[in-house]
């Protein structure tokens, strides 16, 4: 049976927080980063608060885009710019995805957006060069290949 959260105490995430902390502070010892989806964004507030030390990537950056665009405050997160061509109800050259990439990439800055194709689960919206194209069209040059995940 799953538990309704409503009912739930709130004290119980501050307890989990605070575990949570401890392990989160490992992490950032090491240097490694996080990966999160914002499904839960009031708690991943939180934990970006609590584990400032870690780099953190999240993905979902086109949904809720005002919601995303105000998490960009915290420096140690880096948004995901994975399968964006999927969010197109208009087809290669995707140009209604411009001007919200755009927003999302003047707000957190080139060097915390990760570009990738998802290519694995998108090649049948668009091919990997349409991809790539896009992005290139965005930003005016071409995708760096340090970030190309083919």
């Amino acid at each position: 049976m799953v538990a309704d959260v409503s009912d739930a105490d709130p004290t119980d995430f501050t307890r989990d927080l605070v575990r949570w902390s401890e392990t989160l502070a490992a992490i950032a010892r090491t240097g490694l980063g996080f990966t999160q989806n914002l499904y839960e964004r009031e708690r991943f507030e939180e934990v970006l608060h609590v584990a400032a030390d870690i780099k953190w990537a999240a993905d979902e950056a086109l949904e809720d885009l005002d919601d995303v665009l105000a998490l960009a405050r915290h420096p140690n997160l880096a948004i995901k710019l994975t399968g964006m061509c999927s969010y197109s109800t208009q087809g290669f050259p995707f140009a209604d995805l411009h001007e919200p990439i755009a927003r999302v990439v003047d707000a957190f800055g080139v060097d915390r957006c990760l570009w990738g194709t998802d290519w694995q689960r998108s090649t049948l919206l668009h091919t990997y060069d349409e991809a790539s194209d896009t992005f290139t069209a965005i930003f005016g040059q071409p995708v760096p290949a340090a970030t190309i995940d083919r």
